[in-house]
């Protein structure tokens, strides 16, 4: 009989999920600035942005100071008991890095420019990355590998691969995929709501075709993230076709198909399982 090891639930989904707060702030704060018009900039609003940009540098150094206990944490535990550290710590270090937008939003409803939330926003998902980076060997946690079968007559247990014939795919990548696909949201808002509508209005081909050209990206990218960590037959094929639509989604995905290109396409076959 064949069992499996248990592991825990893939947090994959979940860290990304939590991606769309900052994009939500921004979307919220571009909606009601076209509705309440121009407005005059009060005169704290100097001594607010120091606060923000204080708030901003202090979850750096505690992301920093935690991401070193949380490891030191993990690493006297055990496996399975460092892992749901690892997990933990993954959600509260999201949390943390989404305070200099919540801030910049309070100022914002309190007659702050828009343009704060942006860049606040933008912050915070330039942490939320790194600390998916920094967290990606206990995204794929709940992803078995392998599964066991147990010895019989003396004979050591036998590693039988979860699927054969199938490339293993490199977590790394997935996790810049899904970073990608959130920039194609912010490019669907900026066309959408940032732009000046006599800009709109002049180019509307234009408008369009960047219009469905971010779409793509954002759902290909998704889609793709998706059948890699579903460990999907079809994620190597899916991933060779939208890296080469990010060659042109200068530059960050320009950036990724280099990285798949020399990098993440060489490991994937190296470690494609035999049948």
């Amino acid at each position: 009989m064949i069992g499996k090891k248990k592991t825990l639930k893939n947090p994959l989904i979940l860290a990304l999920a939590f991606l769309v707060a900052p994009i939500s702030y921004s979307f919220i704060a571009a909606t009601i600035n076209q509705e309440r018009g121009p407005i005059d900039v009060p005169g704290w609003i100097g001594f607010a942005r120091i606060i923000t940009v204080a708030i901003s540098i202090a979850t750096i150094v505690f992301l920093c100071i935690f991401d070193r206990r949380t490891r030191e944490k993990a690493a006297s535990k055990t496996k399975n008991e460092g892992i749901d550290l690892e997990v933990k710590s993954l959600f509260w270090g999201q949390g943390v890095s989404l305070s200099p937008t919540i801030a910049a939003f309070i100022n914002f409803l309190l007659g702050a420019p828009v343009v704060d939330v942006y860049a606040c926003s933008a912050f915070s998902l330039l942490a939320f990355g790194i600390w998916l980076w920094r967290r990606r060997a206990v995204l794929s946690a709940g992803i078995p590998k392998v599964v066991y079968k147990p010895s019989l007559e003396g004979q050591p247990a036998q590693m039988i691969p979860l699927k054969t014939g199938q490339a293993v795919p490199i977590h790394s990548y997935t996790v810049v995929l899904s970073l990608l696909g959130v920039f194609g949201v912010l490019g669907i808002i900026y066309e959408i709501f940032l732009m000046s509508d006599s800009l709109r209005i002049s180019k509307p081909p234009t408008f369009l075709i960047t219009i469905s050209f971010y779409v793509i990206i954002t759902l290909g990218c998704w889609i793709v993230a998706f059948l890699r960590l579903r460990r999907s037959p079809y994620a190597l094929y899916a991933t060779r076709t939208i890296s080469i639509v990010l060659l042109f989604f200068f530059p960050f995905g320009t950036a990724a198909f280099v990285y798949w290109r020399w990098r993440v396409r060489k490991r994937e076959n190296q470690t494609k399982l035999n049948d």
